[in-house]
């Protein structure tokens, strides 16, 4: 993440993993849970993923902190439950609505997760833990159409919210970098969809970027490396993100950018993390995506800063056999570097 050269080897990464359970099943690994109050059925089932498949680190993050919102409709899925975001769903459209808004104390913020995985971890081992985002979170709270009509009729407001998200979550940022388990941070915020930023460049320099730039000196403060997770394309303003001083960056989509044109132009100053296609993880047959795994990492590896995944996430319609190839081929190429 740091792009301090070639390693010994090429590591994996995801910052989402859906997959799990269904690997877990797939390998007869899948332990039965004990009871609903057992708390750590969940952090030992991850372990025995991240350690079966080769991950070096636990995906953990604070719980008990969140910013409120009106409630999104759902769905029955296969997987569970799933919300789904509408443009038009705002929680705080004047001043009013801010003014009563129940902010989330940052000193409130469960660390107890981190606790219990620093317990468990073998030498070596460390957690990626972080939180939504400042753009996310402000979207969630005036909606993306409420947005797009207080940047003229209110930018006050927009701004307001912006500062008033920011600042907690700097603060909890900072809790989370300091605790001896955490490795890295990360911060998801989308910021992009597939032809443009979401709002205005401008818009982000003022409103974003900011804030970006002090969470990511929270989390160098304490000697920790930052990822920013942000989906869509964000070409226009990758090199806004970098100067905002973020290590390295997830989330590529080859109909944007395949990750290959990104790390050249990153040139060594921020790491690329993932970077294979989704559509095509998804698409492509198990031996095929053995040989896209090796050419992404033919393309990618040389000088470091590049670690191997999913261009956004092993989504529920992966097939299982596909990740597993994926997996599979970074530890084949590691061996025959």
């Amino acid at each position: 993440m740091l792009c301090q050269g070639q390693p010994d080897r090429v590591p994996l990464f995801e910052l989402i993993l859906d997959e799990q359970r269904r690997v877990l099943r797939h390998l007869g690994l899948l332990r039965p849970r004990p009871s609903r109050d057992d708390v750590d059925w969940d952090l030992h089932q991850h372990l025995d993923h991240q350690l079966t498949l080769g991950y070096d680190y636990l995906l953990v993050d604070p719980t008990n902190f969140y910013f409120p919102h009106v409630e999104r409709p759902r769905a029955w899925t296969p997987d569970g439950w799933r919300q789904y975001q509408m443009a038009g769903l705002r929680t705080i459209s004047c001043r009013a609505d801010l003014e009563r808004y129940p902010w989330p104390d940052p000193q409130e913020a469960d660390l107890a997760r981190l606790d219990r995985a620093l317990q468990v971890m073998p030498a070596g081992m460390k957690v990626i833990s972080g939180l939504t985002g400042i753009f996310e979170t402000a979207r969630n709270l005036l909606g993306f159409e409420g947005i797009c009509y207080l940047l003229a009729d209110d930018p006050d407001l927009v701004r307001d919210t912006f500062a008033a998200v920011g600042e907690r979550v700097v603060a909890v940022v900072s809790q989370v970098a300091a605790h001896p388990a955490v490795g890295a941070v990360y911060l998801a915020d989308d910021m992009g969809w597939r032809q443009q930023t979401l709002v205005a460049p401008g818009v982000l320099e003022e409103l974003l970027f900011p804030w970006h730039r002090r969470v990511a000196r929270a989390i160098h403060s304490r000697g920790k490396p930052a990822i920013l997770h942000t989906c869509g394309n964000v070409n226009e303003v990758l090199d806004r993100i970098i100067d905002c001083g973020w290590d390295a960056k997830h989330s590529f989509e080859d109909a944007i950018a395949p990750a290959w044109d990104i790390k050249a132009r990153m040139a060594g100053r921020m790491a690329v993390l993932g970077g294979f296609d989704v559509h095509k993880l998804a698409r492509l047959s198990a031996d095929d995506v053995r040989l896209h795994t090796l050419e992404l990492l033919e393309r990618c590896a040389p000088g470091g800063g590049f670690a191997v995944g999913s261009g956004v996430c092993v989504a529920s319609y992966v097939p299982v056999e596909n990740y597993l190839a994926m997996v599979a081929a970074c530890h084949e190429f590691n061996a025959a570097s």
